[in-house]
């Protein structure tokens, strides 16, 4: 526990504390121009937009999860674009207009579709691709027949 305090406080904390600054100042902003009753107003109209967005992923998630059962599996993908939704939405329920804007983002589907794309998983390439052989002195290998080898985890 001790550990997560000292993380929270050097990196977390800072954070935190210039992300709650820059929300006051875009609400001081977006006050300035509309004026206070309008500021209440969008935060109030944009956590409820937030909230039927989240409703209306937890029904999607529902079919996917109906269609799984079912044995129809769901285009790759639309797990992480319903993931990415999800974070939208909670970001509109939070007060603040810069986490509305980054929420708002999230819930256009093509830059969905983009951030999910990015985090599909990639292949792990190992070792340096300009390698083609390596070299063994003759006590370093042997011959085995591949298929009595078990292969080790």
């Amino acid at each position: 526990m001790k550990g997560f305090a000292v993380l929270f406080r050097s990196v977390f904390g800072p954070v935190l504390m210039i992300w709650v600054a820059a929300e006051l100042a875009a609400f001081y902003a977006v006050a300035r121009v509309i004026g206070l009753g309008g500021a209440l107003i969008a935060g109030v109209l944009t956590t409820l937009f937030g909230f039927s967005l989240l409703r209306e992923n937890a029904n999607v998630a529902l079919n996917r999860v109906r269609a799984a059962i079912q044995g129809t599996t769901p285009r790759e993908g639309a797990v992480a674009e319903g993931l990415i939704g999800a974070f939208g939405a909670l970001l509109l329920i939070l007060p603040g207009f810069l986490s509305d804007l980054v929420g708002l983002v999230l819930t256009i589907p093509s830059v969905r579709d983009d951030l999910a794309l990015k985090m599909r998983a990639r292949p792990v390439r190992r070792g340096d691709p300009e390698i083609t052989s390596i070299d063994l002195r003759p006590g370093e290998w042997r011959i085995t027949d591949a298929s009595s080898e078990r292969r080790r985890p």
